[in-house]
């Protein structure tokens, strides 16, 4: 049995005081954290709350693997993401629980993917009090979010991971175009790289810009965790991968030394540096805990389509089309003319058939996004979207392999099948639109972020 399970939030605050307390205990936690802050500019402490969210990210700091304090060692973008933010979430816990003294106290979840649930997607109450004292609370967000009398809701089509948990592929090379649940398989150099997997693009980085708006804690990597709800946010992002796990099975996950050999340094509660291999934290109860609920969030029609989902031999996918140089300053609209033969093209369509087809917005690159969300239309049919989180980060040229830009798959399959359903597929072209999101609908701009290439890959 282990020793402890992580709830979700929703579950603690209706269950009354004794779940509260367990929020109380956090925010107490926090508190002790911050009495260790020696200063905003250079954390000494690893048991601090400064020290713990510099890992993460530094204002003014090139991202590194080698940084003697771990600043700055977050990996995003790859097949690393899972991992690392698990290791680095379980030495959180810990050192909660060493200030609070519970080694029983245990992290909880923010689960916002829930269908017909508007309330689980209302940033919780104890985090929206600007009461004095309260260190649960920042007023660095988005003021709809953290409003504490009328909140709004994280848009679902940004709080959902319906598209990510589809995916039965976790992670594979970058000469393959298809999309991936976790990410692309990259050597283990520096933390941002061009290999975003969908859970990393929705409903991650949508929460971290939705949350934080255009100037707040959660809206980019280097102050993001200083934000107490990044913390139940990135428990929930770790239960979704449980949840794949149960989807499609433990052997559904890479088993070579290049993922699982892979260690990741930490800082333990005597202030040592200690590390993880990958191998050693794939199973929750190895690390002591596991979560309230690991089912899955999905509308039963979406879980039908995961349940009936083929099996497809990955790497014959082809490009069949291509625009470059797409600027999302306002809304964008570029046709794309396809290649191939129409019988071709119409059989890859079919439900019944293992072809899929892709959608792949490569090299999205830009400093200053105004909006936290782009949002993708394939023929005015929405298929998933862009979160700003990260691109800033990918588009600094500083550092080894940096300024890549970020590239987002989505899988269309369903999209053309539909479309070619309802007699409005044309096999020669399609249409795909992006438009800034924001909070609350359509975003005026989307400054200064563009696409080096929309692709269309089918096979």
């Amino acid at each position: 049995m282990p020793a402890w399970v992580r709830r979700d939030v929703q579950s603690l605050l209706a269950e009354g005081d004794s779940g509260r307390k367990v929020l109380e205990d956090y925010a107490r936690g926090i508190a002790a954290m911050r009495k260790r802050d020696n200063g905003p500019g250079d954390p000494k402490d690893p048991l601090s709350w400064r020290f713990q969210a510099a890992i993460h990210g530094f204002p003014g700091l090139e991202p590194s693997l080698t940084h003697p304090m771990l600043w700055g060692s977050c990996r995003h973008n790859s097949w690393f993401f899972l991992p690392w933010h698990r290791v680095y979430l379980r030495a959180f816990e810990r050192i909660v629980q060493h200030h609070i003294g519970d080694d029983g106290w245990s992290l909880p979840y923010w689960d916002y993917t829930k269908h017909d649930d508007d309330t689980s997607r209302i940033l919780p109450e104890p985090f929206r009090v600007p009461q004095r004292g309260n260190a649960l609370y920042t007023g660095k967000r988005h003021p709809q979010i953290n409003d504490p009398e009328d909140p709004v809701p994280v848009p679902f089509q940004y709080a959902t991971a319906d598209a990510a948990l589809k995916l039965g592929e976790f992670a594979l090379p970058g000469e393959h175009p298809e999309a991936t649940f976790a990410g692309g398989v990259v050597d283990d150099v520096t933390p941002v790289r061009a290999a975003r997997g969908s859970l990393e693009g929705t409903p991650h980085g949508q929460v971290h810009g939705v949350v934080g708006g255009d100037s707040g804690l959660m809206s980019r990597f280097e102050t993001a965790a200083l934000d107490p709800i990044f913390w139940l946010h990135h428990a929930n992002i770790d239960r979704l991968w449980e949840v794949w796990i149960k989807l499609y099975g433990a052997d559904a996950l890479p088993d070579g030394d290049p993922w699982l050999a892979t260690k990741f340094p930490y800082f333990d509660i005597d202030g040592t540096k200690k590390e993880l291999a990958i191998g050693d934290i794939v199973v929750t109860e190895n690390l002591g805990y596991v979560y309230e609920s690991t089912d899955p969030p999905g509308h039963p029609a979406v879980m039908a389509a995961i349940a009936a989902r083929t099996p497809v031999a990955m790497g014959d996918t082809r490009l069949v089309g291509a625009a470059s140089d797409v600027p999302f300053a306002t809304r964008a609209e570029v046709d794309i003319d396809l290649e191939g033969e129409r019988q071709g093209l119409l059989a890859a369509a079919a439900r019944n058939t293992p072809s899929r087809w892709y959608l792949r917005v490569e090299d999205v690159r830009g400093r200053n996004p105004a909006t936290p969300a782009y949002d993708v239309y394939l023929n005015d049919r929405r298929v998933g979207s862009i979160a700003s989180f990260g691109i800033p980060e990918a588009t600094e040229p500083r550092g080894e392999h940096a300024g890549t830009g970020l590239t987002d798959v989505f899988d269309i399959t369903d999209a053309i099948a539909d479309l070619d359903e309802e007699g409005a597929f044309d096999p020669s072209k399609v249409k795909v639109t992006v438009i800034p999101g924001g909070l609350p609908g359509q975003a005026k701009e989307g400054g200064d972020v563009r696409a080096g290439r929309i692709s269309i890959y089918a096979g």
